[in-house]
């Protein structure tokens, strides 16, 4: 589960488990320089996503873990979601 809290501005502080990351605009753009963002695009964007994978496996037949990579991609839901464009809804939840 991941946890966005506003710090103000346009800085914004992301947890996700034992990690944080915060995301803030330049101060050209109203924010602060906190934090990453993509400046290309207003509103910004995310516009790619590398995703490097480390085995440690007991086996060194490097085919068969990249047919494994091919199939965890594949069906993976976070890239599925990722890949087609999901159309976000955002909602405020009052008092829940």
């Amino acid at each position: 589960m991941a946890e966005l809290s506003w710090k103000g501005d346009v800085a914004s502080e992301i947890k996700i488990r034992d990690h944080i990351v915060t995301t803030d605009s330049n101060s050209e753009e109203g924010g602060g320089n906190l934090g990453i963002k993509e400046q290309k695009d207003r509103p910004s964007s995310f516009v790619e996503l590398d995703v490097d994978i480390a085995v440690d496996a007991d086996t060194v037949d490097r085919a068969r873990l990249e047919k494994l990579i091919q199939l965890a991609e594949e069906n993976c839901t976070v890239s599925n979601t990722l890949r087609n464009a999901v159309a976000p809804t955002v909602r405020l939840v009052w008092g829940e």
